[in-house]
C-alpha cells in the first residue's frame, strides 16, 4: 500500500495451496511485540500430502525470513493453545497433549534452524491458557479452568519450571481465593 495515497501498489501472494473440498485449512496472524515482524501459521489437512502445520515468518517489507514444518513428538491428541512470535522472529507455541493417562502441556521453541520442545504434567482442565516471553530462553505460561488459575515460569535451556503459583477459588463462606503451590 502506498502511504501517501492508501491504494494498493502491487499484490504479493504470501501464501497458496490447492485444496479439494475434503481438505481442512486453517491460516492464522501474529505479530511480534514491536511490530516489525509477523507469522502466518498454516494448518493444512490435505487428503494427497496428509496432515502439517507449517509457519512462514516476514519482516515488515513483506520479505519471508524462514518457513518451518512444525510436528510435535509429545504424543496423545494435540490443541494449540497460544502462540506466540518473538521480536527476534522466534516462535513460540503453547499446547495441550491428552491421552488416555494424563495432560501435557508442550512448550515449543521454533527457529529458522531449529525445534526445541519440552512438556510437563498438568492436572487442570484447561479453558484458557497464554504464552509470553520472557527472553529467549524463559516463558511465562498462564493456564486456567473455571475454579482455578495457574501460572508457571518455564526455563526452556534448562528444561524446567522456575516457579509456580496457583489461586484456587473457594466456595467457602468469606473465603473466595486461596493461594498455594509457590515454588
Amino acid at each position: 500500500i502506498d502511504r501517501n495515497t492508501l491504494k494498493q501498489k502491487s499484490e504479493k501472494v504470501l501464501l497458496s495451496n490447492s485444496l479439494t473440498r475434503r481438505d481442512d485449512a486453517s491460516v492464522n496472524f501474529y505479530q511480534s511485540q514491536d511490530k516489525s515482524l509477523f507469522a502466518i501459521s498454516y494448518l493444512n489437512n490435505n487428503s494427497k500430502n496428509g496432515s502439517y502445520f507449517s509457519f512462514d515468518v516476514y519482516d515488515n517489507e513483506l520479505k519471508k525470513i524462514w518457513s518451518n514444518k512444525y510436528e510435535t513428538e509429545i504424543g496423545g491428541d494435540i490443541s494449540f493453545l497460544d502462540i506466540e512470535l518473538s521480536n527476534n522472529g522466534e516462535i513460540y507455541v503453547l499446547s495441550r497433549h491428552k491421552n488416555n493417562k494424563n495432560t501435557k502441556v508442550g512448550i515449543s521453541k521454533i527457529t529458522e534452524e531449529e525445534r526445541t520442545e519440552n512438556s510437563f504434567d498438568i492436572d487442570i482442565e484447561i479453558n484458557d491458557a497464554e504464552i509470553k516471553v520472557i527472553d529467549t530462553n524463559k516463558v511465562y505460561i498462564a493456564l486456567n479452568d473455571k475454579m482455578k488459575f495457574v501460572g508457571i515460569t518455564y526455563d526452556l535451556a534448562q528444561e524446567e519450571l522456575i516457579n509456580k503459583v496457583s489461586f484456587e477459588y473457594k466456595k467457602e463462606k468469606g473465603t473466595y481465593w486461596g493461594i498455594k503451590d509457590i515454588l
